[in-house]
């Protein structure tokens, strides 16, 4: 079994601030590359964060994940390859493991959106 603690970040899911927008000069002049917020590419996508979010919300996944420390953000997956295995059927990948999904934990922990607890 594997804890976790979801960090809370002011920056997850918000779109940069326009007055913090850079304009980047490419070689040409003519051609100028902006990083001004856009429209996100998809609007359907949910977040593997999201997802474990949704099942801790969720009684009948108990069994599956849970709060260990709710005040602190810390979960436990009881049954990583059933979590897995749902992550996989939402995203439509039909060989999805908890190898395959420790991946995008592992991602998570660099990024400071999650890091492993004892």
């Amino acid at each position: 079994m594997s804890f976790f603690s979801v960090e809370a970040r002011e920056d997850a899911g918000k779109a940069a601030n326009p007055e913090d927008t850079k304009e980047i000069s490419s070689l040409s002049d003519e051609k100028k590359l902006t990083t001004e917020p856009r429209e996100p590419r998809y609007k359907d996508i949910v977040h593997l964060w999201e997802f474990l979010l949704e099942l801790l919300a969720q009684d009948s996944c108990r069994s599956l994940i849970s709060w260990i420390r709710k005040e602190r953000g810390e979960f436990k997956l009881k049954n990583p390859e059933e979590v897995a295995k749902r992550w996989g059927i939402l995203k439509r990948k039909k060989g999805m493991n908890y190898e395959k999904l420790s991946r995008a934990l592992r991602y998570y922990y660099q990024q400071g959106i999650i890091k492993k607890v004892s």
